[in-house]
């Protein structure tokens, strides 16, 4: 979060920290992947922005904005004890195969977010955080 040295001066600085730090506890759901050249780069930009959100107790999900989230287990998705960048690699020497991650979604040109992104992330009351896809 990035907040103007002008507006913590006006509000004073003890006011951002409560005594309850689970107040500042923020469901975020961070998006990356997509479908260009720089997928790979993405996806690891994404994992390391989750990694730290998580390093600071806030409850994340890691989400390759193209290939989606295939259950419908939204209502209880930050409570599980998923980690969510286990499947992200290192950044690779070659290009990503682009035509194997559309294969990955045939339905792809129908709408650019994989399945329930877009429905379920405007239903819920979390911040969303998307690296360059």
């Amino acid at each position: 979060m990035r907040i103007s040295r002008l507006f913590l001066s006006k509000i004073g600085r003890k006011s951002l920290v409560p005594a309850d730090r689970k107040e500042f506890i923020m469901k975020i759901v961070v998006l990356a992947g997509g479908i260009s050249t720089e997928r790979d780069v993405s996806l690891v930009s994404g994992m390391g922005i989750y990694k730290a959100l998580k390093s600071k107790g806030h409850q994340v999900m890691l989400l390759d904005v193209f290939l989606g989230y295939e259950h419908d287990d939204w209502k209880d998705v930050f409570e599980k004890n998923v980690d969510w960048a286990a499947s992200v690699g290192a950044i690779k020497d070659q290009n990503p195969d682009i035509d194997a991650v559309k294969a990955l979604r045939p339905d792809w040109k129908k709408n650019f977010f994989g399945p329930s992104c877009h429905r379920n992330l405007s239903a819920r009351r979390c911040c969303v955080y998307g690296t360059a896809w």
